[in-house]
């Protein structure tokens, strides 16, 4: 049972620390107690009001299936009402529901060709052409998912169009990440180019959407969307509009935390040598042509590899803090939530408390072989109905990608400390990024 104890921070100096240094802020607080409070009066005869910022496992979870999440609108303004920024409510839903059948396990399965071949692709053009030259890592691998999840969306993407769009969505992220998180970088003049970027894939996408019929006659998430249209349309909304906005939900949610989560994974693998052994060990094991010619990725392949990326999650979350507000009477771990209570999960702090992992600052993939930490305390896509509906996709595509990257060599970082400094955004970015270089496997003694 846990209980509740105030907060070491008013609300000013929560909201100013959120500003400058959220993960310490919310560490800080964490060393209070697992439920701390911060009450505040918005006046107008609200009364007094109370966010919870917490780690308890149990609590986190109740507020997370039954909570409601605000409408986030900046992000509407730049990408629209997709799924990624719409609140709860019947549009929310309609919108899950034509999500849903392409993110369910059986349909993931059935697309790792396309991310294989993908990753494939990328490993050929990018990382062998220049191995041995210093590269950024993070900018390196959010190329990479960038170019994995054009594919996904459209497979017969390729030549100048597939690297003109690469271009628009990687500048059109890192717009979105500045302006959301690092207002003051950014001025008129990158609005003004973020929209023409934006306008590129709203063009691509429209074009596209032409081609197809229904049912689906093509692969990949933008036939299967065109599909499912029919729900929107009869709801009095334009299927046009929809699909844009669904698809870049897709583009946000996808990319800058696919290229964060595989920039940790080489930089854990490259610090854990035992780790980085025994993955390469079962990518070599694998015949990834024969993984990629089968109709849909086996159950447990790669179970190694697996536990890389999901450790790797557990160290640096997607998302790291989240916020519900309660909407009717809940009690959950002893603590009594009432209408109008805010709660932030911490999940990040979750994530490195040593009350529920052991040792939580070592990278350890075996954590998640044989028996599983409790779901309960392990939140990296979230809990509850808003839990990201791609968490398989992502999965999966990590797991892919990182091994057809292994297949043919190693990322080795340039500075031999560990990065410890984490950059809060849209993920958990690395401050600085780290610098490597790509060393084709044969080629290791010429360094």
């Amino acid at each position: 049972m846990a209980t509740i104890t105030p907060s070491p921070v008013d609300l000013d100096g929560f909201n100013k620390g959120m500003r400058g240094d959220p993960l310490g802020t919310l560490t800080r607080i964490r060393a209070e107690g697992t439920v701390c409070v911060i009450p505040y009066d918005e006046g107008e005869g609200k009364g007094e009001q109370r966010i919870l910022i917490t780690t308890e496992p149990a609590l986190a979870n109740a507020a997370l299936v039954h909570g409601l999440r605000t409408h986030r609108a900046l992000l509407r303004e730049l990408v629209g009402s997709g799924l990624f920024v719409a609140a709860t409510g019947d549009r929310w839903r309609r919108r899950r529901n034509l999500l849903r059948p392409m993110f369910t396990p059986r349909a993931v399965a059935a697309g790792h060709g396309v991310i294989l071949k993908a990753a494939e692709d990328f490993v050929r053009r990018e990382l062998l052409a220049g191995a041995g030259q210093p590269m950024d890592l993070a900018a390196t691998m959010q190329r990479l998912s960038v170019q994995v999840i054009l594919r996904s969306v459209d497979p017969a993407l390729d030549g100048p169009e597939f690297l003109e769009l690469t271009e628009a969505l990687q500048d059109a992220v890192e717009y979105l990440d500045h302006r959301l998180f690092l207002p003051d970088t950014v001025d008129d003049g990158d609005y003004e180019a973020f929209l023409k970027r934006r306008e590129a894939l709203e063009t691509f996408i429209s074009g596209r959407a032409g081609q197809f019929g229904c049912p689906a006659s093509e692969p990949g998430v933008l036939a299967e969307i065109v599909a499912a249209l029919g729900e929107e349309a009869a709801a009095g909304e334009d299927p046009h509009q929809v699909l844009r906005e669904e698809l870049l939900s897709v583009f946000v949610a996808g990319v800058e935390t696919m290229g964060t989560l595989l920039t940790w994974i080489f930089h854990n693998l490259a610090h854990r040598p035992e780790a980085l052994s025994r993955s390469l060990a079962e990518v070599r094991a694998e015949d990834l042509d024969a993984l990629a010619a089968q109709p849909a990725a086996p159950n447990g392949a790669l179970p190694y590899l697996r536990a890389v990326v999901e450790e790797s999650l557990r160290l640096t979350p997607p998302a790291w803090a989240l916020v519900r507000t309660i909407e009717e009477p809940l009690e959950a771990a002893g603590i009594e939530l009432v209408p109008g209570d805010v709660v932030l999960t911490a999940t990040y702090v979750m994530h490195h408390d040593s009350e529920l992992w052991e040792a939580p600052e070592e990278f350890r993939p075996e954590r998640f072989l044989g028996d599983r930490p409790p779901a309960q305390q392990y939140l990296p896509f979230g809990a509850g109905p808003h839990q990201c509906l791609g968490r398989q996709f992502s999965l999966l595509e990590a797991q892919l990608v990182a091994a057809t990257v292994l297949r043919h060599g190693l990322v080795e970082l340039l500075d031999p400390e560990p990065v410890t400094t984490l950059r809060p955004h849209i993920a958990l970015a690395p401050d600085p990024n780290p610098q490597a270089v790509f060393t084709a496997h044969g080629q290791e003694h010429t360094r």
